[in-house]
């Protein structure tokens, strides 16, 4: 009580290292090939090894989001996870690796030459998910290999993603579906042309107080 905070809190604290200005679980993983842009959270037993972190986005306990790209003030909850790998499920007899796939997890192999793109990616530099910025993802969620996340979007609790997630909307499901757009299309277009999270944070520090009225922050960036 004297500092403010539970007994779990300060421990939860203590077990978290500081890397310039973001934290990260000692329980969780990563490589040196994850860039942290500043002012980012990892939860505990979280993966996100060969990962972009965009500034500010977050990420809660028990995730795995290895070759990701994610963009700035992202908030990703707890559970959250990247299905890398595919099957096939028409054409071939079977959907297991052994019939299309030199290497695979059974070692064994009846065929000469891969047959079928079993790990998709979904832009030019391989991440196996892209995630917009402003993006808000909710717990126990799976996005399937090569689905990316516009900007603004909403993914609800449980969903299972299996397709492109459009910008500023909202869906959720197994499999997810658009729910509803969070704005109205003019809107959208406007908060995609003036993309706010690439000011600096100056800029962004300044107008806060705005980021309640829509209206009011679109006029200020329109404005200058």
């Amino acid at each position: 009580e004297k500092y403010g905070c539970t007994v779990v809190e300060i421990k939860e604290r203590e077990r978290m290292k500081q890397i310039g200005t973001s934290r990260v679980s000692h329980f969780s993983k990563r490589n040196q090939n994850t860039v942290l842009e500043g002012h980012n959270y990892v939860g505990r037993w979280s993966s996100v090894r060969n990962t972009t972190l965009g500034f500010a986005s977050y990420i809660g306990a028990h995730s795995f989001l290895n070759n990701a790209s994610i963009g700035r003030f992202c908030s990703i909850g707890s559970k959250v996870s990247i299905l890398d790998g595919t099957h096939p499920t028409d054409t071939f007899v079977s959907t297991h690796p052994a019939f299309y796939a030199k290497q695979n997890a059974s070692a064994l192999s009846y065929i000469s030459e891969n047959k079928f793109q079993e790990f998709l990616t979904a832009d030019a530099q391989n991440h196996t998910v892209v995630i917009g910025n402003d993006v808000w993802i909710g717990n126990d969620v799976c996005l399937l290999g090569g689905v990316t996340i516009g900007d603004g979007a909403v993914v609800g609790a449980c969903a299972l993603v299996t397709h492109d997630v459009a910008p500023y909307s909202i869906v959720g499901g197994v499999p997810a579906k658009v729910i509803k757009m969070r704005f109205s299309e003019d809107i959208i277009n406007r908060l995609l042309k003036t993309a706010w999270w690439k000011r600096d944070e100056e800029w962004i520090s300044a107008h806060a107080e705005d980021f309640d009225n829509i209206e009011k922050l679109l006029a200020a960036l329109e404005n200058e």
